[in-house]
């Protein structure tokens, strides 16, 4: 608990310091995510103190709702098509300032904001700093709805390509390193099955069991054989047993419902955060958007738990 603060303080403190940049007459662009969202409430508390600045371009709806909420005078790029300054965050950082950006469902208007400024600030707290990009967060793929129907089936033939030579290799006995079986894991966690998923779980355990010593961040095989069970029960409408998978419901993000037997010393052992801090986390997702809904198109576990929700207020 007392990292999450220490991150939480990291995060606020980069927002602060990053509008301290801003200056009188400025047209600037926000990001969205939970550091940006420091940067906002800092970016007010100046405003209050006499800073003016000409307008601000939000980078998601999330982001336009806090910032107007606070006070913010929002503009769009068609009123002013060149920014002063964006200040936005990051989900990982390399030794050469490269960034992976957009996990927070943001990509494609952030990309458009950034090119659209003379300079570009990125704030972070170190957590986000990483040897090699991808270690602690996946690469997002955003496209535009005209192309969504293709681009998806794309993804999903090569995912179940990738699948398939890592069945393969695992047959043929190839693959036996405990750090081979957690990237096999986390190949399968993507599947759309139960079968998939399963495997998953199987594969993460079994690298857990052997040591393996591979991680996304905090999230090693431990917590990845959890996560997998987690969805492997979420996808069959039951409780998942430790408390990882968040869906959205169309107003927000919410954690799928919880086994009330689990404990939290039993998360711990895991590598999963307490309930109440993925309560927390829920919210906080919630903040950085992206938890719009297709009913029609959800898959039918989530559509049953979307009416029940409703029923219940």
């Amino acid at each position: 608990m007392q990292q999450q603060s220490d991150r939480q303080i990291g995060k606020q403190m980069a927002g602060e310091e990053a509008v301290k940049y801003i200056e009188n007459g400025m047209v600037i662009g926000i990001g969205t995510g939970t550091t940006a969202a420091y940067m906002i409430h800092a970016l007010a508390q100046r405003l209050r103190r006499g800073l003016t600045i000409m307008g601000a371009v939000p980078t998601s709806q999330a982001t336009a709702q806090l910032a107007s909420s606070l006070g913010i005078p929002l503009t769009d790029l068609d009123a002013h098509p060149q920014l002063d300054l964006v200040i936005d965050g990051a989900d990982e950082i390399d030794s050469q300032l490269r960034l992976i950006k957009g996990g927070g469902g943001a990509l494609l208007r952030e990309k458009i904001v950034a090119t659209a400024s003379r300079r570009f600030i990125v704030i972070a707290d170190t957590s986000k700093l990483v040897p090699q990009l991808g270690q602690t967060a996946p690469v997002p793929v955003e496209t535009i709805p005209f192309a969504m129907t293709p681009v998806h089936r794309q993804l999903r033939e090569r995912d179940a390509q990738r699948r398939q030579r890592v069945s393969e290799l695992l047959a043929q006995g190839g693959r036996s390193a405990p750090d081979d079986y957690f990237h096999a894991a986390l190949i399968f966690q993507h599947g759309e099955t139960l079968e998939d998923i399963w495997q998953a779980h199987e594969l993460a355990r079994k690298a857990a069991e052997l040591g393996a010593t591979q991680s996304m961040g905090s999230k090693d095989s431990h917590w990845l054989a959890a996560a997998a069970l987690d969805r492997w029960l979420m996808y069959q409408g039951k409780p998942q047993k430790y408390g990882t998978q968040f869906v959205p419901d169309g107003k927000c993000w919410r954690l799928w419902d919880v086994d009330a037997d689990t404990t939290d010393a039993e998360r711990l052992a895991n590598y999963v955060p307490a309930l109440q801090e993925q309560l927390t986390q829920a919210e906080r997702n919630t903040q950085e958007g992206g938890f719009g809904i297709e009913k029609d198109k959800a898959p039918q576990w989530l559509r049953e738990a979307l009416e029940r929700w409703e029923q219940e207020g």
